[in-house]
């Protein structure tokens, strides 16, 4: 009882640590969080909310940062999701369907070209699509998808890492921590293991 006690004490401790605005954060194994793994913890722990695709700017349903976007395309229909740069900086895109055509528009409709982008990452397997755009502040974006076969596709939007605003920094909901406390347990479980 004492151990199950001890550990959830850790458990605790580590999530306010992880979690806190004040310090490098860290998961994956313990490096520093890069826009990378926290894409992939998002695409593997969510949450996971339905995100309704629109026909066009005026339409598109709004994504949320941190959190594992689910959207529902039809077979070559174009659809949008939005955001709002809330900071300025880096924003990555990360999707689990390689076969996913992604791009994206500013509120014009002018295309905007990625810094980057990618198939893969090194720090998980999910991510099948990649892309990084440097954008200004206060502004909405499109992005633009479309697949070949009917299907679900998730998408992550991750804001500039080195923000902290309300919308735009490293916040969790309740989900998003509690995946975060499971890899917390998960470490004070191993811990526990190897003592």
């Amino acid at each position: 009882m004492r151990l199950f006690v001890y550990l959830a004490l850790a458990s605790s401790l580590l999530l306010f640590v992880a979690c806190s605005d004040d310090h490098d954060h860290t998961h994956d194994g313990g490096g520093v969080l890069t826009v990378d793994n926290h894409g992939c913890d998002h695409l593997q722990y969510g949450p996971f909310p339905n995100v309704a695709a629109g026909a066009d700017h005026t339409s598109a349903g709004e994504a949320a940062f941190h959190s594992a976007s689910k959207v529902a395309l039809e077979a070559g229909k174009t659809v949008y999701i939005r955001f709002g740069s809330k900071d300025e900086g880096e924003y990555g895109i990360f999707s689990d369907s390689a076969d996913l055509q992604l791009a994206l528009e500013d509120s014009s409709g002018a295309a905007v070209s990625p810094t980057a982008a990618a198939a893969s990452v090194s720090v998980c397997s999910q991510v099948k699509l990649k892309q990084l755009y440097d954008l200004p502040a206060s502004s909405t974006y499109y992005i633009k998808l479309t697949l070949a076969a009917a299907a679900t596709v998730t998408v992550v939007i991750v804001p500039p890492l080195t923000s902290h605003s309300d919308d735009g920094g490293h916040q969790h909901d309740d989900a998003g921590d509690a995946a975060h406390a499971h890899e917390d347990a998960q470490v004070a479980s191993d811990a526990a293991s190897d003592g």
